[in-house]
């Protein structure tokens, strides 16, 4: 039932944040966009073409590239949430719900989310990759050795993250951690 509600609410709230995202503001922005929409290979920007055509995805898909980049703005933060809600659930065994929208309440605390509604700012994607990335890495300690695709999905992750923002290179941090074992060793 729970994670029915968390699907429902991630749809939710795509849609509402979707509807109501204001839009570009920085020529940063604009320029992403026209990169994305006519494929210049625009040499200044290429560590950051996951975003870019991710963003062009949407962008095509909606009726107009202004409204493809709020929904695309708007699955970000949806998507990021939801994984902010299940990671705080499954970071330990002990969790409750109140755990989890008390990580969305710390989240949507943040006023950067408001002030930058429906801006696709690199720094949004970056958001949603890390927490996909940290609610993977959970994953895979709470389950250990079961789950060997997520190691390899954490690779891709990662690679994806460097061509979405450099600075996400501290997320390789991570693969540290699968050095432990179950007695604390490494």
């Amino acid at each position: 039932l729970e994670l029915l509600l968390v699907i429902l609410a991630f749809v939710g709230l795509w849609v509402v944040l979707a509807k109501v995202a204001a839009g570009p503001i920085f020529s940063d922005e604009l320029w992403y966009i026209q990169v994305g929409l006519n494929d210049i290979p625009a040499f200044n920007v290429m560590n950051r073409y996951v975003h870019i055509y991710m963003q062009k995805l949407f962008m095509e898909l909606a009726p107009t590239p202004l409204e493809g980049v709020r929904i695309y703005w708007g699955f970000l933060v949806a998507f990021s949430t939801t994984l902010v809600y299940l990671a705080a659930r499954l970071l330990s065994a002990k969790n409750s719900i109140l755990h989890g929208l008390l990580a969305v309440a710390v989240l949507f605390s943040f006023h950067l989310l408001a002030d930058y509604s429906g801006v696709t700012v690199v720094d949004i994607p970056a958001m949603a990759l890390l927490a996909l990335m940290l609610f993977l890495y959970i994953l895979a300690v709470r389950f250990p050795h079961t789950q060997p695709w997520i190691l390899v999905l954490l690779g891709v992750l990662l690679f994806m993250s460097l061509k979405t923002k450099e600075t996400l290179i501290v997320t390789g941090i991570l693969f540290f951690g699968f050095g432990f074992n179950s007695q604390g060793e490494y």
